[in-house]
C-alpha cells in the first residue's frame, strides 16, 4: 500500500480491496480451523489473527489519506465497501478472540439441542467455503445458485435456529425438562455461530461489490443520496432483526 497512488482514489481503493481480500483469506481460514476444533484460543500468542488485526490496521491507515467525492458514485461505492468489509473482518476476529476453547468441543452428536448446534456447525463451515469461493470469483457452486445468494440464505437460516432455539431452551428450562446451564451453553454455541456466519457474509459481500461484481439492482438502497449501494439494513441492525426484547448478537 504505497501512499504515493492515494491521491489517485480508484487507483489506491482497488489496492486496499486486494489487501483486504488477502486479509479476508487468512481471517476465513482461521475461522474454520476453529470451528473445526483445530485451533484454541486466539488470543495471547495466535498469529494469524494477531496479522490480520495489524493488517486490517495498516489499510486503515492507508485509506485514511484517500479521499472519494459521493460524486464519483462507482469508486465511492467501492471505497465504502471495501471499509464496510474491513469492518466486519475486525468484528469476526472479536467473536474469535473470546474463544477459549474450538466452538466445536464437547458438542454431541446425539438428538436434541445437541444436534442442532452441530447443525449449526456445518452451516457455518458451508458459509465459510462459499465465502472464500465468493473471494475467487466463483460465480456458481456445483452448478447451483450464485455463492452470494447461498451464503445469504446460510447466515439467515442460523440466525432463525438462534431465534427459535433460545426461545425453545427457554421453555425447555421452564418446564424442568433441561438444566440451565446446559440449555444457555448450547444457545451461547449457536449463538456464537450465527455472529461469525453473518461477518463472513457480509464481509464476503462488500468485498464483491468493491469488486465491481455482484450488485443486484434489487439490494442496492439509496444510490445517489449519499449512502453505498451495496449496504442494506442487515450491516445496521442484523438481518432478520432480533427478537423482541433480545439483544442484536451479531456485532
Amino acid at each position: 500500500l504505497d501512499r504515493s497512488v492515494a491521491e489517485v482514489p480508484a487507483v489506491a481503493v482497488e489496492a486496499a480491496r486486494r489487501a483486504v481480500s488477502e486479509i479476508a483469506e487468512l481471517v476465513f481460514r482461521t475461522t474454520e480451523a476453529v470451528v473445526q476444533g483445530k485451533g484454541q484460543t486466539l488470543s495471547g500468542g495466535a498469529d494469524p489473527a494477531q496479522n490480520a488485526r495489524a493488517a486490517i490496521g495498516e489499510v486503515r491507515d492507508f485509506l485514511s489519506f484517500v479521499h472519494t467525492p459521493p460524486e464519483m458514485e462507482d469508486e465511492y461505492a467501492r471505497h465504502v465497501a471495501v471499509l464496510h468489509a474491513s469492518d466486519h473482518l475486525e468484528r469476526l476476529l472479536d467473536a474469535l478472540e473470546g474463544v477459549k476453547g474450538p466452538p466445536g468441543s464437547g458438542i454431541p452428536g446425539g438428538s436434541g439441542e445437541g444436534r442442532r448446534v452441530t447443525e449449526a456447525g456445518g452451516g457455518v463451515l458451508e458459509i465459510l467455503e462459499l465465502a472464500q469461493g465468493a473471494l475467487a470469483r466463483e460465480p456458481e457452486v456445483d452448478g447451483t445458485a450464485p455463492v452470494s445468494t447461498r451464503i445469504e440464505a446460510g447466515s439467515r437460516a442460523l440466525a432463525e435456529l438462534r431465534r427459535t432455539m433460545r426461545a425453545r431452551s427457554l421453555e425447555e428450562i421452564a418446564a424442568g425438562r433441561r438444566s440451565p446451564d446446559e440449555a444457555f451453553q448450547d444457545v451461547e454455541r449457536v449463538r456464537f455461530l450465527d455472529r461469525i456466519g453473518y461477518h463472513c457474509w457480509r464481509a464476503s459481500h462488500h468485498l464483491v461489490a468493491a469488486a465491481g461484481e455482484g450488485l443486484d439492482p434489487e439490494v442496492e438502497e439509496g444510490r445517489g443520496n449519499g449512502t453505498y449501494l451495496g449496504a442494506s439494513t442487515s450491516d445496521s441492525a442484523g438481518s432478520p432483526s432480533p427478537a423482541a426484547g433480545e439483544e442484536n448478537p451479531r456485532v
